[in-house]
């Protein structure tokens, strides 16, 4: 894997739990952003890749994903990026 990759939004989310792998960021203006990258949760060792744009995120498991893992990025989200973040599971989505 890539080494760890700083942008904008990873350093708000910079977090002795997470580790930020093959970060690419693309921000122009306000409403268009893009991020990806792959998530390892330290301490469950679960390997996750986001993608993310300024309305959404999406979570895709990879290697020994763990709900905590995920409940615990949620939480990262909420406290450094959006409070009002709500977490769905695919085919959960209204229309």
């Amino acid at each position: 894997m890539k080494k760890e990759t700083k942008t904008a939004t990873v350093d708000r989310l910079r977090d002795k739990d997470f580790e930020f792998l093959d970060v690419e960021e693309e921000a122009k203006g306000h409403d268009r952003f893009h991020l990806s990258a792959t998530v390892i949760h330290n301490s469950t060792d679960s390997v996750f890749g986001i993608s993310a744009t300024a309305r959404r995120i999406l979570i895709v498991p990879r290697y020994n994903c763990t709900f905590e893992a995920f409940l615990d990025f949620y939480r990262l989200i909420i406290e450094r990026i959006d409070p009002d973040a709500e977490f769905r599971l695919v085919g959960d989505e209204t229309p």
